[in-house]
């Protein structure tokens, strides 16, 4: 009894292992294609564009706050916050997290996914 015992587990810790490795490996696929996608070539680049002389924005402290677009989560975190902030010189504050909501509603789905299901209401008051 003993021996199944054992050897339902090993299989069962094995089983988990290749599940584990095999997560891990979709998981760097799809970044490699996000990071080989052509709008998020080195060209595209905030750092590498020419800011606007004469921005009525230059200087201006702006808070940005949403979630994955804000963020730019499929753009290696580049958004349109940080083009702001090249472009017109702006003095931005992103508080973006991908999966959140504007309502403090919370549902089951984004305590599991996400713990506290944090609103962007919740996180705009944090930062005020």
């Amino acid at each position: 009894m003993r021996k199944k015992l054992l050897r339902a587990a090993a299989i069962l810790i094995a089983v988990l292992l290749v599940l584990f490795l095999a997560l891990r490996a979709y998981i760097a696929v799809e970044e490699k294609k996000r990071a080989d996608a052509p709008g998020n070539a080195e060209e595209y680049d905030a750092e590498h564009l020419e800011r606007h002389a004469d921005s009525v924005l230059t200087g201006k402290r702006i808070l940005f706050l949403g979630s994955s677009v804000t963020f730019g989560a499929a753009a290696e975190g580049q958004s349109f916050v940080e083009l702001f902030e090249a472009l017109d010189s702006v003095d931005a504050i992103k508080e973006a997290k991908s999966g959140t909501t504007l309502a403090d509603k919370t549902s089951v789905l984004s305590l599991i996914a996400f713990g506290d299901g944090d609103s962007c209401v919740k996180r705009l008051q944090g930062v005020l």
